[in-house]
């Protein structure tokens, strides 16, 4: 569920002056959103209709920043469903003030995800085939942008940068301290099950990536998918990456689940092979690539783990995140086997198929 806030008058104005430079009319209530761990987020309606308006965090440079933007050009000029972005009324495709970047988008309303709904998981897993597909054609413009690349040598990094975060975090306060050679001996086990189970990704294409595909990222109308949004992740790197963060997020929900955070610390194998099936019958992965989508689950659970526990200021609040992700490894340990069982089995239902079709 999406926290909203109304605005004060101090930023009732700021936003104004933000809008002035965009041909959307006069500014009559901005609700501000609390969703999302990097940007701010404000629902806008003006005289001329409603908008979504993103300020980026400052982490974000500004070829980064591009790099998203003009992603999000290419796919709208293929008809791929995601927001429009609103131009300027110089044509700019986003608005520079007070040291951050704005951008504005159309706004789409939507459903909520349900949990248990098949239909809904399929129609998303068919919408990342066709991201990945399309995006594909973008590549060729956008590889000379830095810090946009996870190949094998990436995810070492990753991992390293992970260890560091998760080192740093515990050596704040005793009780870390004296956790710290059993958290980071257990991150080392699953540092290493990681690296050695994406060596089959080895010569494998590298496309562009969504990098985030979870249901808070996704527009639904009913059961079918309105749009995607959020392309901040969007990374060069394998297609089988995007795919373990997708299973892992609509797997692990939990049936009372209020936002991305609300998982279960195991995967629902019906929602695996939903999206899985799904997905493989517009865009089928290698069986090399469906080898490597274990440990790259492993992989993704790990970077949200370190990820949120940066977020947290209190130790207890780090502590239940570690705990949590214990019982999820623990789980998983005894699980991997039958998910790569699920997931080759379904690649041999799919090639019989398509040999009778």
């Amino acid at each position: 569920m999406v926290q909203q806030y109304q605005s004060t008058p101090e930023l009732f104005e700021k936003v104004s002056n933000i809008l002035s430079s965009y041909p959307v009319g006069s500014l009559k209530e901005v609700v501000h959103i609390r969703e999302g761990d990097m940007n701010d987020n404000w629902l806008v309606e003006t005289d001329k209709g409603k908008y979504f308006l993103k300020r980026r965090n400052t982490v974000f440079n500004p070829d980064s920043i591009d790099f998203v933007l003009n992603l999000v050009e290419h796919i709208l000029s293929k008809g791929f469903r995601t927001p429009r972005l609103i131009h300027t009324t110089e044509d700019a495709l986003n608005v520079s003030a007070e040291g951050r970047y704005w951008e504005l988008y159309e706004y789409i309303s939507g459903d909520s995800f349900q949990v248990d709904n098949f239909v809904q998981i399929e129609s998303a897993a068919r919408l990342l085939a066709r991201f990945h597909i399309i995006s594909s054609g973008f590549q060729a413009r956008a590889e000379a942008v830095p810090n946009r690349k996870i190949d094998l040598d990436g995810f070492a990094v990753m991992i390293g940068q992970l260890k560091n975060l998760v080192n740093v975090e515990l050596k704040k306060s005793t009780l870390g301290s004296l956790l710290h050679p059993r958290v980071m001996n257990f991150i080392d086990a699953q540092a290493e099950i990681v690296l050695n189970g994406i060596q089959p990704l080895s010569g494998s294409l590298i496309t562009i990536t969504h990098g985030d595909y979870q249901p808070s990222n996704i527009i639904f109308r009913g059961n079918e998918v309105a749009a995607l949004v959020d392309f901040d992740n969007a990374v060069f790197s394998y297609r089988s990456y995007d795919m373990a963060k997708a299973i892992l997020s609509f797997s692990s929900l939990r049936q009372d689940y209020e936002n991305q955070n609300d998982m279960d610390p195991r995967m629902d194998w019906n929602r695996v092979k939903a999206f899985f099936g799904a997905y493989q019958a517009e865009m089928p992965l290698t069986e090399k690539e469906i080898e490597a989508i274990p440990a790259l689950i492993r992989g993704a659970f790990l970077f949200s783990v370190a990820f949120y526990m940066s977020k947290k200021s209190g130790l207890a609040s780090k502590v239940r995140l570690l705990i949590y992700a214990l019982r999820f490894f623990r789980w998983f340990d005894g699980s991997e086997a039958e998910l790569r069982g699920i997931l080759l089995q379904d690649r041999q239902v799919l090639r019989e198929r398509f040999k009778r079709e």
